[in-house]
């Protein structure tokens, strides 16, 4: 005996958009972390880690647009974790946010 199950809806680019936007000031925030204990940080991982924040602004930019894209469209035909995945480019786009305000008000070491 078979029975006819519902695939599941598939999920939404905006979830891997937004976590990938996220990442971005938290892997900046782990690279530095040696800096902490006096440890000096290499200058290229520095910059690459840099890099990747600036490009987090723009995956949490584009996770937004994603995400409202798949909210608009017919509950039907939604992708699943649409919801999530606008949290995470919102909150993505605040952490970057957070972490260009702490640059700022940085003094220089130069």
């Amino acid at each position: 005996m078979t029975t006819l199950r519902r695939t599941p809806a598939p999920r939404s680019w905006a979830l891997t958009l937004g976590g990938l936007s996220v990442s971005g000031p938290l892997v900046v925030a782990a690279g530095n972390a040696p800096a902490l204990i006096g440890a000096p940080p290499l200058p290229w991982v520095s910059i690459l880690l840099d890099l990747w924040a600036v490009a987090s602004v723009a995956l949490g930019v584009a996770a937004i647009v994603v995400a409202r894209d798949d909210l608009a469209s017919p509950r039907d035909l939604r992708p699943r974790s649409a919801a999530v995945g606008l949290t995470l480019g919102v909150l993505g786009l605040v952490l970057s946010a957070c972490l260009f305000l702490l640059w700022l008000l940085t003094p220089l070491p130069f």
